[in-house]
């Protein structure tokens, strides 16, 4: 099996004692590539530094919406070392809403208002966004479309299925974390979307099956054998399908 985790965050500090092997072990897993992506302007730039040192990793920049309180320093060089880098970027993310953490109407539009420029900027450079999404499913499908966009990665999506199927139906893909293998909202949202927006994630080194445990993209084998038990499938079915979406998505040549 090729299998393609479409959000991790590789960079992390968590990674920095045995990140080689992590990366090994995820190969032998059948993960072929890894899309990392960055969380505020620091992380970024060591997204792009891991990035030129291991052909596993296919870099993505942004702005992450827990990190607003340096959105007014941030969001300026995010965007613009997105711009000087985008010829080595697959998406611009980690972008998105999070209306569980921002509670008052002027942390939403803060939110929103950063959303909107890396949006603006992902269209410019004809990248993709790999969206996080919290409590706000409504909120970011409804930005998407009004702005335009055309591709799109909505990460551990935590909305109702009826709602992916709507941002399914706007050409939108979502991927399936790890926690497929214990929270019923993410096994309805497997079984629910249809064949072209279903991809895969780690989101490493979160949402693990098990709490408290630090994630890995290896763990992916584990989760297409429980989506494939949903769908009906196989694995490998489910690894063929969603590492062709990946590459349709974020236009990869693997």
């Amino acid at each position: 099996m090729q299998i393609v985790d479409v959000h991790c965050h590789l960079a992390a500090r968590d990674f920095d004692a045995d990140r080689e092997q992590v990366i090994a072990r995820a190969q032998e897993a059948g993960v072929v590539a890894a899309i990392v992506v960055g969380e505020d302007y620091e992380d970024d730039l060591r997204v792009l530094e891991l990035a030129a040192s291991s052909s596993f990793v296919l870099p993505a920049l942004g702005l992450h919406p827990w990190r607003m309180e340096r959105a007014g320093q941030d969001l300026p060089r995010v965007l613009r070392l997105i711009e000087d880098n985008r010829s080595r970027l697959v998406a611009v993310g980690e972008v998105g809403l999070d209306f569980r953490v921002a509670e008052s109407a002027a942390e939403r539009e803060l939110q929103r208002a950063a959303f909107a420029e890396l949006i603006e900027v992902a269209k410019s450079l004809d990248l993709p966004l790999s969206v996080h999404v919290r409590s706000a499913g409504h909120h970011v499908l409804a930005l998407l479309a009004e702005r335009g966009v055309r591709r799109a990665a909505l990460h551990a999506f935590d909305g109702k299925a009826r709602y992916a199927l709507e941002g399914a139906a706007a050409g939108y893909a979502f991927s399936i974390p790890a926690t497929v293998l214990v929270s019923r909202q993410k096994e309805k949202l497997a079984q629910a979307l249809p064949d072209h927006a279903l991809l895969v994630e780690s989101d490493a080194p979160a949402l693990g099956p098990e709490r408290g445990v630090r994630n890995e993209p290896a763990v992916i084998a584990r989760s297409l054998e429980r989506i494939a038990v949903l769908r009906g499938s196989t694995p490998e079915v489910v690894a063929a399908l969603t590492t062709a979406n990946a590459r349709r998505v974020f236009r990869l040549d693997l």
